[in-house]
């Protein structure tokens, strides 16, 4: 009987391990037949570039996807937020239009997305590390394409990154623009909180109200604690997205990676192991981003792509900002059927909003 049981046991793991091995195999070439197609229906052309490339910066391999249609247009870096979320993957299904105005560089950070290895050590992954890469970043472009200066776009925690980036470096920069702003980290969390907390008692969600008031009010100690709040945040619209994907984020999101040729089923493991491990080591520094004195003045052009629902890093802090900025010109930009990622909502939107950048300040 033992001997049976035995051999049923066998044959049943032998037939889960082939259809296991037969999904991946459909899976992996689903993959490859989407990625090919989009590929090709997003090839540039023979005046514009497109490359992937590998480059050291702060002693480390990083990586940088650049695309654009001609290559005498201006220069755009894309500086991700998270820490730890890159855009890159996203580029061919959101960034066409752009890419006809501009030359636009993806950049997946240390330790994030194509960039994530675990010989990045903990003590690399933090803010001062960060700013050393992306200034050694912007040389190397400027270089490389042949520019003088170049335009900085910071989503999230980029956007601090890129604002403290400019008002250092004014001398690279063309002008700066800031999507889903963020100013400074504990008012940012306090807002977020108060509007999460009242949104769900004005719902009369006793799940989220316990799960809040549980909590309390930032700074936090955990990292638990923020994943909380941004788990009812999203729920009420003022997270990642406000509208079409409020409830299917994840797979939203998942969909563009798997169809893209530059990131391979590795790369998307990468992806998620790279912002969990970049969040947990930048954390105990979260609450030290400020800008009201780490970027007081900005010499150059400033815009603030803002949705209008956004209360991910609230969209009444980048008003507050806006007004004691120091700057040439200030505009901010608003996004009627957005929260925190404009570019990913409304895309069309966005790239005309670029286009007006570039009217006002590329000669």
């Amino acid at each position: 009987m033992g001997k049976k049981i035995r051999k049923i046991l066998k044959w049943t793991l032998l037939a889960f391990l082939s259809l296991a091995i037969l999904l991946l195999a459909i899976t992996c070439i689903q993959k490859r037949i989407v990625s090919g197609q989009l590929e090709r229906s997003t090839a540039i052309g023979p005046d514009g570039i497109s490359e992937n490339e590998e480059v050291m910066l702060g002693g480390d391999s990083q990586w940088i996807f650049i695309r654009g249609e001609k290559k005498t247009n201006p220069v755009v870096l894309y500086i991700h937020g998270g820490p730890g979320s890159p855009h890159s993957f996203a580029a061919r299904a959101l960034d066409l239009e752009l890419e006809k105005d501009f030359t636009v560089v993806n950049w997946d950070q240390r330790g994030a997305g194509k960039s994530f290895s675990l010989s990045v050590s903990p003590e690399s992954l933090n803010k001062d590390q960060y700013l050393s890469d992306t200034y050694e970043l912007i040389q190397y472009l400027k270089k490389k394409l042949n520019t003088p200066k170049i335009y900085i776009m910071g989503h999230s925690w980029g956007s601090w990154l890129g604002a403290v980036t400019s008002h250092r470096h004014p001398e690279d920069v063309i002008a700066f623009i800031g999507i889903g702003q963020m100013v400074n980290a504990e008012e940012n969390e306090t807002v977020s909180y108060d509007f999460t907390l009242e949104s769900a008692r004005r719902d009369y969600n006793q799940e989220a109200v316990r799960a809040l008031e549980e909590i309390g009010r930032p700074p936090y100690s955990e990292l638990r604690s923020l994943g909380v709040e941004r788990k009812w945040l999203q729920k009420y619209g003022g997270a990642m997205f406000y509208g079409e994907h409020r409830d299917d984020a994840y797979a939203f999101i998942g969909k563009m990676m798997f169809a893209s040729p530059d990131y391979s089923y590795l790369d998307m493991f990468k992806f998620f192991a790279g912002v969990v491990r970049t969040l947990y080591y930048i954390f105990p520094q979260f609450f030290s981003l400020d800008l009201y004195t780490q970027a007081p003045e900005i010499k150059v052009p400033v815009y603030f792509m803002t949705g209008r629902h956004d209360y991910n890093t609230p969209w009444p802090l980048v008003l507050k900002y806006e007004k004691i900025l120091k700057a040439p010109r200030k505009t901010v930009i608003w996004f009627e059927n957005s929260a925190h990622a404009p570019n990913f909502e409304e895309p069309q939107a966005f790239a005309e909003a670029m286009r007006r950048v570039k009217r006002e300040t590329w000669k």
